[in-house]
Parts: C-alpha cells; sequence; structure tokens
C-alpha cells in the first residue's frame, strides 16, 4: 500500500486503541482502494493524533508489495509533527521489511545477502548465512523434528497449493475433483522426508537433497524450493523486522500480515476480531480484548474479506470442503475448524504461529481439542468449529471475549 494515508474521518476515528481492531478490517477489505492513494495527495491534509497505516516508500514497493506486511503506527502533535513522524516510520519500516523479506526469500537471491533462496539454489554447499538467519533455520528445524504437522521442508508441496488456490476456477482441478492432481499432492507429500539440514556453529548451514527429489519435480513439470518456511514465514518475518523497528525507538505500533500474524507494542489493551463464516459472508462473531504487548495468530477457513483467491470452497457427495493455505504434510486438508486464535507474549509469536499451524491441520474434532488441551496456560485462544455456533474458550479467559451482537454464537468455556 504505497503511500496509504488515513486522516479526517479515518484519523479521528484511531484516536484510541479501542476502534483499531475496525480500521484493520477496513484496511483489508479497502485494500486495492487504498493503494490508490498516493503520499501526493495526503501529504498536506489536516491530521489529528491517532493511528496511521505507514506503508512503504515507492522505493521498496517492487519488492515488497506481495510480503502482505503492514505497520500502523500511533502518533501525535500537530499535522507537521504527524506528517514528519510517519514518513520517517515508513522509511524505518521499509528497511526493515526488506531486510527480513529478503533473507527469508526462497527463491530469489540479492546481491551481498546469503538467503534460503541460496541454500536452494547450492545444495551440498555448506553456506556461511549469519547469526540471524541461522538462529531462524536452527528454530525451524527443531520444530520440524518434533513431527507434530510442521516441516520447513515441504516447499514444493506448499507451491502446488498456493498455485491451485490461486485458479481462476480452482474447484474442478482440486483434488477432491480430479485424480491426477491427487496423486501429484501425494507425491509432493512423500518428498517432505528426504531433504536434509546441517547446522554449524556459528552460522553455517548446508542444505543436502538427494537426486530423487529433483527427479520428481522434474516429472511433475514443478519449480519450487525445497526449503521454506511456509506457515512460518511471516511471524518470523513480522519477529524479525519488529526487532529492529524498536531497537530504533518505535514502541506504540501495530505490526499485521495478511495472513493472520500480527505483534502489537505499546500499553493498555488490544481489541482484536474472531470470524466466522456465514451464508452472506464472512463476519465478526466476537472480539477479544488482550493486554499490551501481545502477539496474535488467527487461521480462517476462508478469506476474512471475501477476496476471491487463496480460499475456495468444493462440494463432494454432498460435502463441502474449505480450502486454505494451511495443507497437512500428508497432502489432505483438514475440514474441523472454521477460524481459531491464538494470543500470547509479544516474543512468542513464532511459537504461537507453530502452534496455530499444529492445531489447524490435525484430522479430527477430537484431535483438535486435544492440541488445543495440550497448550500452555499462558497461552489465550478461541476457537470455532465448522457447522457450530460455539466459540470455545479457557474459562479464565470469559471476561476477555466479548460477542457479536444479535446473539447468534455462544460461548463455551473449557
Amino acid at each position: 500500500m504505497r503511500g496509504s494515508r488515513f486522516q479526517n474521518n479515518e484519523g479521528s476515528m484511531l484516536k484510541n486503541k479501542k476502534n483499531l481492531a475496525r480500521f484493520i478490517a477496513f484496511l483489508l477489505a479497502a485494500g486495492v482502494a487504498i493503494a490508490a492513494f498516493t503520499v501526493g495527495v495526503t501529504q498536506y491534509i489536516h491530521r489529528e493524533s491517532g493511528y496511521y497505516e505507514v506503508g512503504i516508500t515507492s522505493e521498496g514497493w517492487n519488492a515488497l508489495y506481495g510480503s502482505g506486511a503492514h505497520m500502523i503506527l500511533y502518533a501525535s502533535g500537530n499535522s507537521s509533527d504527524i506528517r514528519r513522524e510517519t514518513n520517517q516510520a515508513q522509511k524505518a519500516f521499509t528497511d526493515a521489511l526488506l531486510y527480513a523479506y529478503r533473507l527469508l526469500d526462497a527463491e530469489n537471491e540479492y546481491e551481498g545477502v546469503t538467503n534460503i533462496a541460496t541454500l536452494n539454489r547450492h545444495p551440498g554447499e555448506p553456506q556461511a548465512v549469519g547469526e540471524e538467519l541461522y538462529a531462524v533455520l536452527r528454530d525451524a528445524l527443531e520444530r520440524t523434528r518434533r513431527g507434530e504437522g510442521y516441516s520447513l521442508f515441504c516447499g514444493a508441496l506448499h507451491r502446488e497449493w498456493q498455485a491451485l488456490r490461486y485458479l481462476e476456477e480452482p474447484a474442478p482441478a482440486d483434488p477432491l475433483n480430479d485424480p491426477e492432481e491427487a496423486r501429484r499432492i501425494a507425491a509432493l507429500a512423500e518428498l517432505t522426508a528426504l531433504p536434509e539440514l546441517t547446522l554449524s556453529d556459528p552460522d553455517t548451514v548446508t542444505l543436502t537433497v538427494p537426486p530423487e527429489y529433483a527427479a520428481v519435480l522434474a516429472k511433475l513439470e514443478l519449480e519450487a524450493p525445497s526449503l521454506d518456511l511456509n506457515l512460518l514465514h511471516d511471524a518470523y518475518l513480522l519477529t524479525i523486522t519488529a526487532k529492529l523497528l524498536q531497537n530504533n525507538g518505535y514502541t506504540d505500533a501495530y505490526l499485521y500480515t495478511e495472513s493472520g500474524c500480527s505483534l502489537w507494542f505499546g500499553e493498555g489493551q488490544g481489541q482484536f476480531a474472531l470470524y466466522a463464516l456465514e451464508k452472506d459472508g464472512p463476519r465478526t462473531a466476537a472480539t477479544a480484548r488482550l493486554a499490551l504487548p501481545v502477539a496474535y495468530c488467527q487461521f480462517t477457513a476462508f478469506s476474512p474479506t471475501g477476496a476471491q483467491y487463496d480460499y475456495y470452497a468444493v462440494e463432494k457427495e454432498g460435502v463441502t470442503a474449505l480450502r486454505h493455505p494451511f495443507i497437512a504434510l500428508d497432502g489432505s486438508v483438514p475440514n474441523v475448524l472454521q477460524s481459531a486464535a491464538l494470543a500470547g507474549e509479544a516474543g512468542e509469536l513464532v511459537d504461537l504461529a507453530y502452534r496455530l499451524a499444529v492445531l489447524c491441520v490435525q484430522p479430527d474434532r477430537e484431535a483438535v481439542f486435544a492440541a488445543l488441551d495440550a497448550l500452555p496456560d499462558t497461552v489465550f485462544y478461541a476457537a470455532l468449529p465448522l457447522g457450530e455456533r460455539a466459540i470455545y474458550a479457557r474459562a479464565a479467559d470469559a471476561e476477555k471475549i466479548a460477542l457479536a451482537e444479535g446473539g447468534q454464537f455462544a460461548l463455551t468455556l473449557r
């Protein structure tokens, strides 16, 4: 959203944190229209203290337009002060995000940067990746070895699944309807067990990919990286970006990605929405009020904005299956939850994203609730199963959740 600015009605709406959740929903829903605003149009309009979408600089736009990451900053003072502060924040955010995005990129290499793409392009060759990326890969590898449903070696599986979700008409090509696509996904799921990653302190990493991996990709005519952070990518991205921003003095801001990861610095309380899918589209089923600073991760089996791409539904023998980015390592797409959210301390974003990924790839309702019960007591959760009107949460968190008006949903405490 290059040069995005919100003032006048939007600016006054954001004078307190109570209304920020509504603002974020507005941002997501307005997407394309927001991008049409330019710095030249907005920089002379009067501003009041409040929250502002700082956007990405024009210089960083081409590299970052697909990152899905956003920053909202609380700025105060007169119009000139706010304009200066948001302009400075825009540059700081762009620089921090660009650094993190390039470091974690699994497909594109950049001059002077040793990143995940470097490892994918040079299998079998030890690479000095630097302390930051080394820490990320060590953490992701440890989570992969737990065998709980996440792997950083399923890049090809996720790439195939993403390509399918972005088709103009994905339902006919869905594995439920297309046996050939089902075989492709099954073959790619089997590849997940083949690559290996060797880490040598302080920062050397070697990716090993056996010949049969490349042979299967060639047979399927698919180009995809074997090493990919997939479902944890955005959590690592925001964590690195936030660290750089905080080191530069930004302590009252909200970072979020369109995939559902968010970090909110500052003090006080923040308000977050939990979505449900109705016949006429997505709606807010409840809101959660959480103490700041906080990390928040949300899953939806549908697009919370009603967007055409990345989500779809397919019917087979009278059963409707919702398709979303969370695909299991065996190539299945569980159809248990319509939405779920986890929250915890700001430094726990990656762990929350991991726990959410594990939760949402569970094969059945019993396994989902077992995963919820296994969460640490410090983790807030709210979960809404498909076909139900019950939002499940901890009894200790009841006062943090407000149901949407209209009485269509009930809170079930565990």
